[in-house]
């Protein structure tokens, strides 16, 4: 068994060698990486240069997260799976354009509506005449279809964590999420006070400070 084992390693650590990509283009600094959503590789630098070697492939239910295999949810792998269907679900108090239907809109309240402080809130919906939209900007549904191609400033989601502003009002913004029936969704959040939301900040933003 002493003599067999080191012929084991030897014959893997050829075989990995054998499969090795010199200067690779692929490895930025040493360590383990993921060199696709299936394949672990170790980064070895050689001076200037990479050498990259094959240490494993993910298998099964796993995928390759930071130069491991993982089972589980990973957003830079899993398949970007939109929810168009799913129900609106209140994040802060406002009103919110709803992101796939330009004729529904939705309205975030407490249900306490004495306490100053967030606590529970309350959603309802409403749909705009057919011949009109919702417009975010002014909270009424005063956009005619008829004028225009009008659609809400909500992109599809295209990894967890995309967020941004609406065009049509800065001071309400989304950040997509995975939604309880699965998915990724624009979850609608607004600004306190008339502030902005900044997305390379994460941050809402008064006027003033911008």
């Amino acid at each position: 068994m002493k003599v067999v084992l080191p012929l084991m390693l030897a014959v893997i650590f050829a075989d990995v060698k054998s499969q090795a990509i010199n200067n690779s283009t692929f490895c930025k600094q040493p360590g383990y990486a993921c060199s696709s959503c299936n394949q672990v590789v170790l980064c070895v630098q050689n001076e200037a240069n990479f050498t990259e070697y094959p240490i494993a492939s993910c298998g099964g239910n796993s995928s390759c997260s930071n130069g491991i295999c993982i089972v589980g949810p990973n957003p830079q792998c899993d398949p970007v799976v939109e929810v168009h269907n799913a129900t609106f679900i209140c994040r802060t108090t406002g009103m919110y354009p709803d992101p796939f239907d330009t004729q529904l809109f939705h309205h975030c309240v407490k249900t306490n509506n004495r306490s100053c402080s967030e606590g529970p809130l309350e959603h309802f919906e409403d749909r705009c005449d057919c011949d009109h939209a919702y417009n975010a900007r002014t909270t009424f549904c005063d956009l005619p279809i008829k004028d225009y191609n009008y659609t809400v400033s909500i992109p599809e989601c295209d990894h967890q964590g995309q967020s941004g502003f609406l065009n049509e009002n800065p001071s309400l913004y989304y950040v997509c999420q995975y939604h309880p029936s699965g998915g990724l969704y624009p979850f609608q959040y607004s600004c306190e006070n008339g502030k902005m939301y900044n997305p390379y900040l994460y941050i809402c933003e008064s006027f003033l400070e911008s």
